[in-house]
């Protein structure tokens, strides 16, 4: 009983933490493209815009 438990708990952590991994990501590629598509010529030159 305390070994399917365990056995649960790290699954869900694992489970959690490849979530929060593709969330990320996904916020990511979606933040770089979405300033590319709006600010091409501020990212290009600049670079410091790519922070919020």
């Amino acid at each position: 009983m305390l070994r399917i438990t365990s056995v649960r708990r790290i699954t869900f952590i694992h489970n959690l933490s490849l979530h929060t991994f593709s969330i990320s990501m996904d916020c990511y590629i979606l933040r770089t493209l979405f300033l590319l598509l709006n600010h091409p010529v501020e990212s290009a030159t600049t670079g410091s815009s790519s922070e919020w």
